[in-house]
């Protein structure tokens, strides 16, 4: 028996041997998200150092044998182990790794590994940008990208926040961010994009990273990237619901406080005028005025106090609802994303609502070996009611009224019972009261306030301001594998969005009792073709990729506008029902505008020690004349990776990463409006004949802007020193950034002569100067089963102004004694006006010292600048600035088991704001913080103005008031259930979470508004040279919400 084993076991031997002999082995290996192949993975046979390295196919080949075990790797994507078995091809399919890919950054035309980076980029990962209970996707990236300034300029909800990426580069011009999805370039899809189908997003800062976007990206470029599917069907469903609350709202004084508070007042000079003349003090009534104010409060309201204006503007029960519906998958040929959100979001103000619906679908498909196809689209609606009054109109509405008549008021007024009581119905009235001893006193007012404006519940009640929008986003890319590394990528998409704007007054809102109402229709469409050409070369230690490609943009604007007004009922708003037609207010306007770019890039490393970047664009834009159509915009940039040299490592090895890097790019601006360099055609009268004549209609060049055929392109010249450091096994990682940008040949709206016919004219003059420096700190820890995440940033940002054109200075006016300066070799915008010094306590102190004729006992006293000893407008200057000195943010995650809790703690630093409600003597008599210890008589000191003395409170810095705050801007707490639990209900996970917004929130002690960030930019103060006024906010809301996360 043994020695037929033997000879058994020598017949085997051979096969033995042949078996473990190497083989030839192939394959492919792409990508599970996009099906791209994937150049440079490394297939390495376990526990030896045998490898091979795909090419630009995504093709190997390696020699091993059955029993080896390939590991693929590739940077972003999850490590395989592969058994080799009889198998000689091999198909592989990579996931990518959400961990891996914090090192892989979406860049202009294509990806970067963070290594490689040589432009200043950040990048936010989408971990929980679903769970933040905001209407649109740019509220959620507040506080968590350095360099990046997102501010809420109205607390209208549906209200799009500004967003300014590194300060104010331009001065006429827009400073608004390209915005590009996915490749496309959308300019509003911060607003109506699904936060829970974005996979990452990437903000372009420096010139050089946004050179390829050329003027597109002038103002900074971000980058949104989308999810893909892949494999079985998975459908995801979140929702939530929550709650909002006034976080703040100013103090004013009631009925019953403000007459006891005015009668004070007399009673304490009657008691000072007592001591000057030596007699003793009468007692102080209450005076007829202040008696009808609290006669008609006490029987016109509930607490006999008065009503509370602010709680009437406020809405009883404010919710936000928000409804996401997600579902991916695919096979490796084609892949599918699908996403839905309904949004519902209540304002705090009664006729303040918004409503969205927005849909994305998304398909990759492979049509051959070497041939891709990429559809998106991106359908939306939504439907804004935007508040027809001002808050402020309600915190200086006197309050001794009720917003309706009651059986009182109307036996008293004769106004019928339920209807509007406005100030004026309580004019020349008959009023009797019990006095002090019990008996019946009786007189007759003539007004109980001045005011013929109707009650401001009774004009938003009346009158409605509706936007509907209409989206559609639809785009297709084509790629194609030429040759080995050749590759081509074509691009063709277009948006189209319809806007009306309805407004109707009925003829209960506004006191001449004329109904009106306004449609406007306006139509934007956009057509964008962009076609490139890539190549990619490795060899050795060097690496190189280069891009050239064109792109041809094609705008085409149209509004239409039709006023009516005269109403013969309030029940029919539609223009038909109008008996008078606004001629000068119906109108139709059509726009074109085209922008054709060339453009290029060469990218190159060596052994990912040195890397080097050279890029330009050429625009050529239809908004300048035909001689300056085109701008030139080059950039370079350089990066060292020092923690690959040899010397580093052996010295410094707690260094894990530590990269220098610096880059220097030209970006230009054409954001102006249409036809600037061409004067335009406008009806006008001409007189014809002899003698007299007759009137003739016809056209002429009359426009408000007159043409300048030689405006150009603004430029920005911008230079970034970047650090890139990370230690710890990269579980702490620093960034620094210090930037230096000189836009010049500004694009500055100019006045011109009346003589000339026009009132301005667009130039080429001036330079602005932006630099500031920016801090990223970010940490990973894990403790067992507890993970801690942590990121923090802080940036600033100072500008200057270089020259103006050959100007020193220009002087902006606000809607009233508000003042605003752009002084060369200052900030770009500066409060401009008198410097306040105290109160004028009487009129000797006025005599004795500099003063003017508008100066009063009880007004506010003004610094003699100029020391000439009298005060006049050359005593005016700087008083502060609408610019924050620095902004910050910092986010921690931590996770235990199922339990997640995550936290943003958010600020900004060194803004003023023009308190413009202090211009109103309602707000200086009824808010609370204009009258503790304000100015009454000569011999009692005083610290605060009287409100209705001496010189205007807006020409000085009296209502320039510190809009710095903190906020403890976010918190969501959350749990998932194990997925034993999960699949008892037949789903894949399920996760439930509570959050809060603002829920601590502090002010500036001196701070009198309710929104730091709430600002005008209508009229006046749309102008680019005024910033920082405030009237009429809307108050912050504090947010709780709670949510439902499943998939299956």
């Amino acid at each position: 028996m043994r020695k037929i084993i033997f000879i058994i076991c020598l017949f085997c031997l051979p096969a033995i041997s042949i078996a473990q002999e190497a083989k030839e082995v192939t394959g492919t290996v792409t990508s599970g998200s996009d099906l791209e192949s994937i150049l440079g993975a490394t297939i390495q046979i376990l526990n030896t150092n045998i490898a091979a390295v795909t090419d630009m196919d995504g093709k190997f080949t390696i020699r091993a044998k059955p029993e080896d075990v390939l590991v693929v790797s590739s940077l972003g994507f999850k490590t395989q182990n592969i058994i080799v078995g009889d198998k000689v091809f091999f198909e592989i399919i990579m996931q990518e790794d959400q961990e891996a890919l914090d090192e892989v950054v979406v860049v202009a035309y294509g990806k970067s590994s963070r290594s490689n980076l040589t432009n200043s980029v950040a990048q936010l990962k989408n971990e929980n940008l679903d769970d933040l209970t905001y209407s649109g996707v740019a509220d959620a990236l507040k506080g968590k990208l350095a360099g990046v300034q997102i501010t809420n300029t109205s607390g209208q909800v549906g209200e799009a926040p500004t967003i300014n990426i590194r300060g104010l580069s331009s001065i006429t011009a827009s400073s608004s961010p390209l915005i590009v999805v996915d490749g496309f370039p959308i300019e509003d899809a911060l607003e109506f994009i699904n936060p829970s189908s974005i996979k990452s997003i990437e903000v372009l800062k420096d010139a050089s990273s946004a050179a390829l976007y050329g003027s597109r990206g002038a103002n900074g470029v971000i980058l949104i990237t989308t999810k893909d599917g892949d494999g079985e069907p998975k459908f995801t469903f979140k929702a939530f619901s929550g709650v909002k609350s006034v976080l703040r709202l100013p103090d004013i004084l009631n009925t019953t406080e403000f007459t006891d508070f005015t009668r004070m007042e007399r009673q304490l000079a009657e008691n000072a005028n007592a001591i000057n003349e030596n007699r003793d003090a009468a007692s102080i009534g209450f005076s007829n005025l202040e008696l009808a104010r609290r006669i008609v409060a006490q029987n016109t309201s509930a607490s006999g106090n008065g009503t509370d204006w602010l709680e009437e503007a406020k809405r009883d029960d404010v919710t936000i609802q928000n409804y996401q519906f997600d579902v991916g998958g695919g096979s490796r040929l084609t892949k599918y994303y699908f996403s839905g959100q309904f949004v519902q979001d209540e304002g705090l103000v009664k006729d303040n609502e918004y409503r969205a619906l927005n849909l994305q679908a998304r398909f990759n498909t492979k049509l051959s070996d070497d041939v891709k196809l990429g559809i998106n689209f991106r359908p939306s609606y939504s439907r804004q009611r935007r508040s027809a009054q001002q808050f402020s109109d309600f915190a200086r509405n006197y309050n001794f009224f009720a917003p309706y008549h009651n059986q009182w008021s109307s036996d008293l007024t004769g106004q019928p019972v339920g209807s509007l009581a406005h100030a004026r119905h309580y004019r020349n009235l008959d009023f009797t009261y019990l006095d002090e001893n019990g008996d019946q006193q009786s007189f007759t007012q003539s007004s109980i306030w001045g005011t013929n404006n109707n009650n401001p519940l009774g004009r938003l009640e009346n009158e409605k301001r509706v936007r509907y929008e209409y989206r559609f986003v639809a785009d297709a890319k084509l790629d194609w594998k030429i040759a080995k590394n050749l590759k081509y990528n074509g691009r063709l998409g277009a948006y189209i969005r319809f806007r009306n704007d309805e407004e109707f007054r009925n003829s209960l809102a506004r006191r001449d009792g004329q109904s009106f109402s306004e449609d406007v229709n306006s139509t934007r469409n956009r057509v964008i073709t962009e076609h490139t050409l890539s190549y990619d070369y490795s060899k050795g230690k060097h690496d190189v990729d280069a891009l050239i490609g064109g792109t041809y943009e094609y705008t085409f604007l149209k509004t239409a506008s039709i006023l009516g007004s005269n109403f013969p009922t309030d029940f029919i708003s539609t223009i038909n029902a109008a008996t008078i037609i606004d001629a000068d207010n119906t109108f139709t306007l059509k726009e074109e505008i085209g922008l054709l770019s060339g453009l290029a890039r060469v990218n190159y490393g060596y052994d990912n020690k040195y890397l080097l970047s050279v890029a330009a664009r050429v625009d050529g834009s239809s908004l300048f004349g035909p001689k300056n159509k085109y701008g030139f915009f080059p950039s370079a940039s350089a990066g060292w990776n020092v923690h690959n040299e040899k010397f580093f490592n052996e010295n410094i090895s707690f260094l894990n990463q530590f990269k220098l890097r610096a880059s220097y790019g030209v970006v230009g601006n054409n954001n102006i409006n249409n036809y600037s360099f061409t004067n335009l055609l406008f009806p006008t009268n001409y007189s014809l004949g002899s003698g007299p004549g007759s009137i003739v209609s016809g056209l002429a060049e009359n426009g408000n802007v007159l043409a300048n055929r030689a405006i150009s392109w603004e430029q920005t010249n911008s230079y970034d020193f970047g650090i890139d450091a990370s230690i710890l096994d990269k579980r702490v990682s620093f960034t620094a950034d210090y930037y230096y940008a000189i836009t010049q040949d500004l694009l500055l709206n100019q006045n011109v002569s009346y003589a000339t016919g026009h009132d301005s004219f667009i130039n080429n003059v001036g330079k602005i100067q932006n630099q500031g420096v920016e801090f990223v700190v970010s940490t990973s820890f894990d403790f067992g089963e507890l993970n801690w995440s942590a990121s923090g940033n802080i940036s600033t940002n100072q500008n200057r102004l270089i020259s103006l054109g050959g100007e020193e200075q220009f002087i902006n006016n606000g809607e009233r004694e508000d003042q605003y300066i752009s002084r060369v070799g200052e900030e770009a915008i500066q409060f401009y006006g008198y410097r306040s010094i105290g109160v004028w306590q009487s009129q000797a102190e006025i005599d004795a010292n500099p003063s003017s004729a508008e100066d009063a006992p009880g007004g506010i006293r003004v610094a003699d600048i100029n020391g000439d000893g009298v005060i006049t407008t050359a005593d005016r200057t700087t008083l502060g600035s609408p610019f924050p000195d620095f902004n910050w943010g910092i986010t921690n995650t931590f996770k235990y088991k199922g339990f997640d809790l995550y936290f943003l703690w958010q600020g900004s630093h060194g803004a003023e704001v023009y308190y413009g409600d202090g211009f109103y003597l309602e707000n200086r008599v009824l808010q609370r913080d204009f009258l503790e210890n304000r100015w009454v008589h000569p011999d009692i000191p005083a610290s605060l103005p009287s409100g209705r003395l001496g010189r205007e409170w807006t020409a000085t810095d009296y209502l320039i008031q510190d809009a710095s705050y903190i906020s403890l801007r976010e918190v969501v707490l959350g749990y998932t259930f194990n997925e034993k639990a999960a699949s008892s209900l037949g789903l894949d996970s399920v996760r439930i979470f509570a959050s809060a917004q603002n829920l601590l929130f502090f002010f500036a002690d001196d701070y009198y508004g309710n929104n730091p960030e709430d600002l005008r930019t209508s009229s006046q103060y749309s102008s680019p040279l005024i910033s920082g006024y405030q009237r009429g906010a809307d108050p912050l809301a504090r947010q709780f919400a709670a949510g439902i996360d499943i998939t299956f």
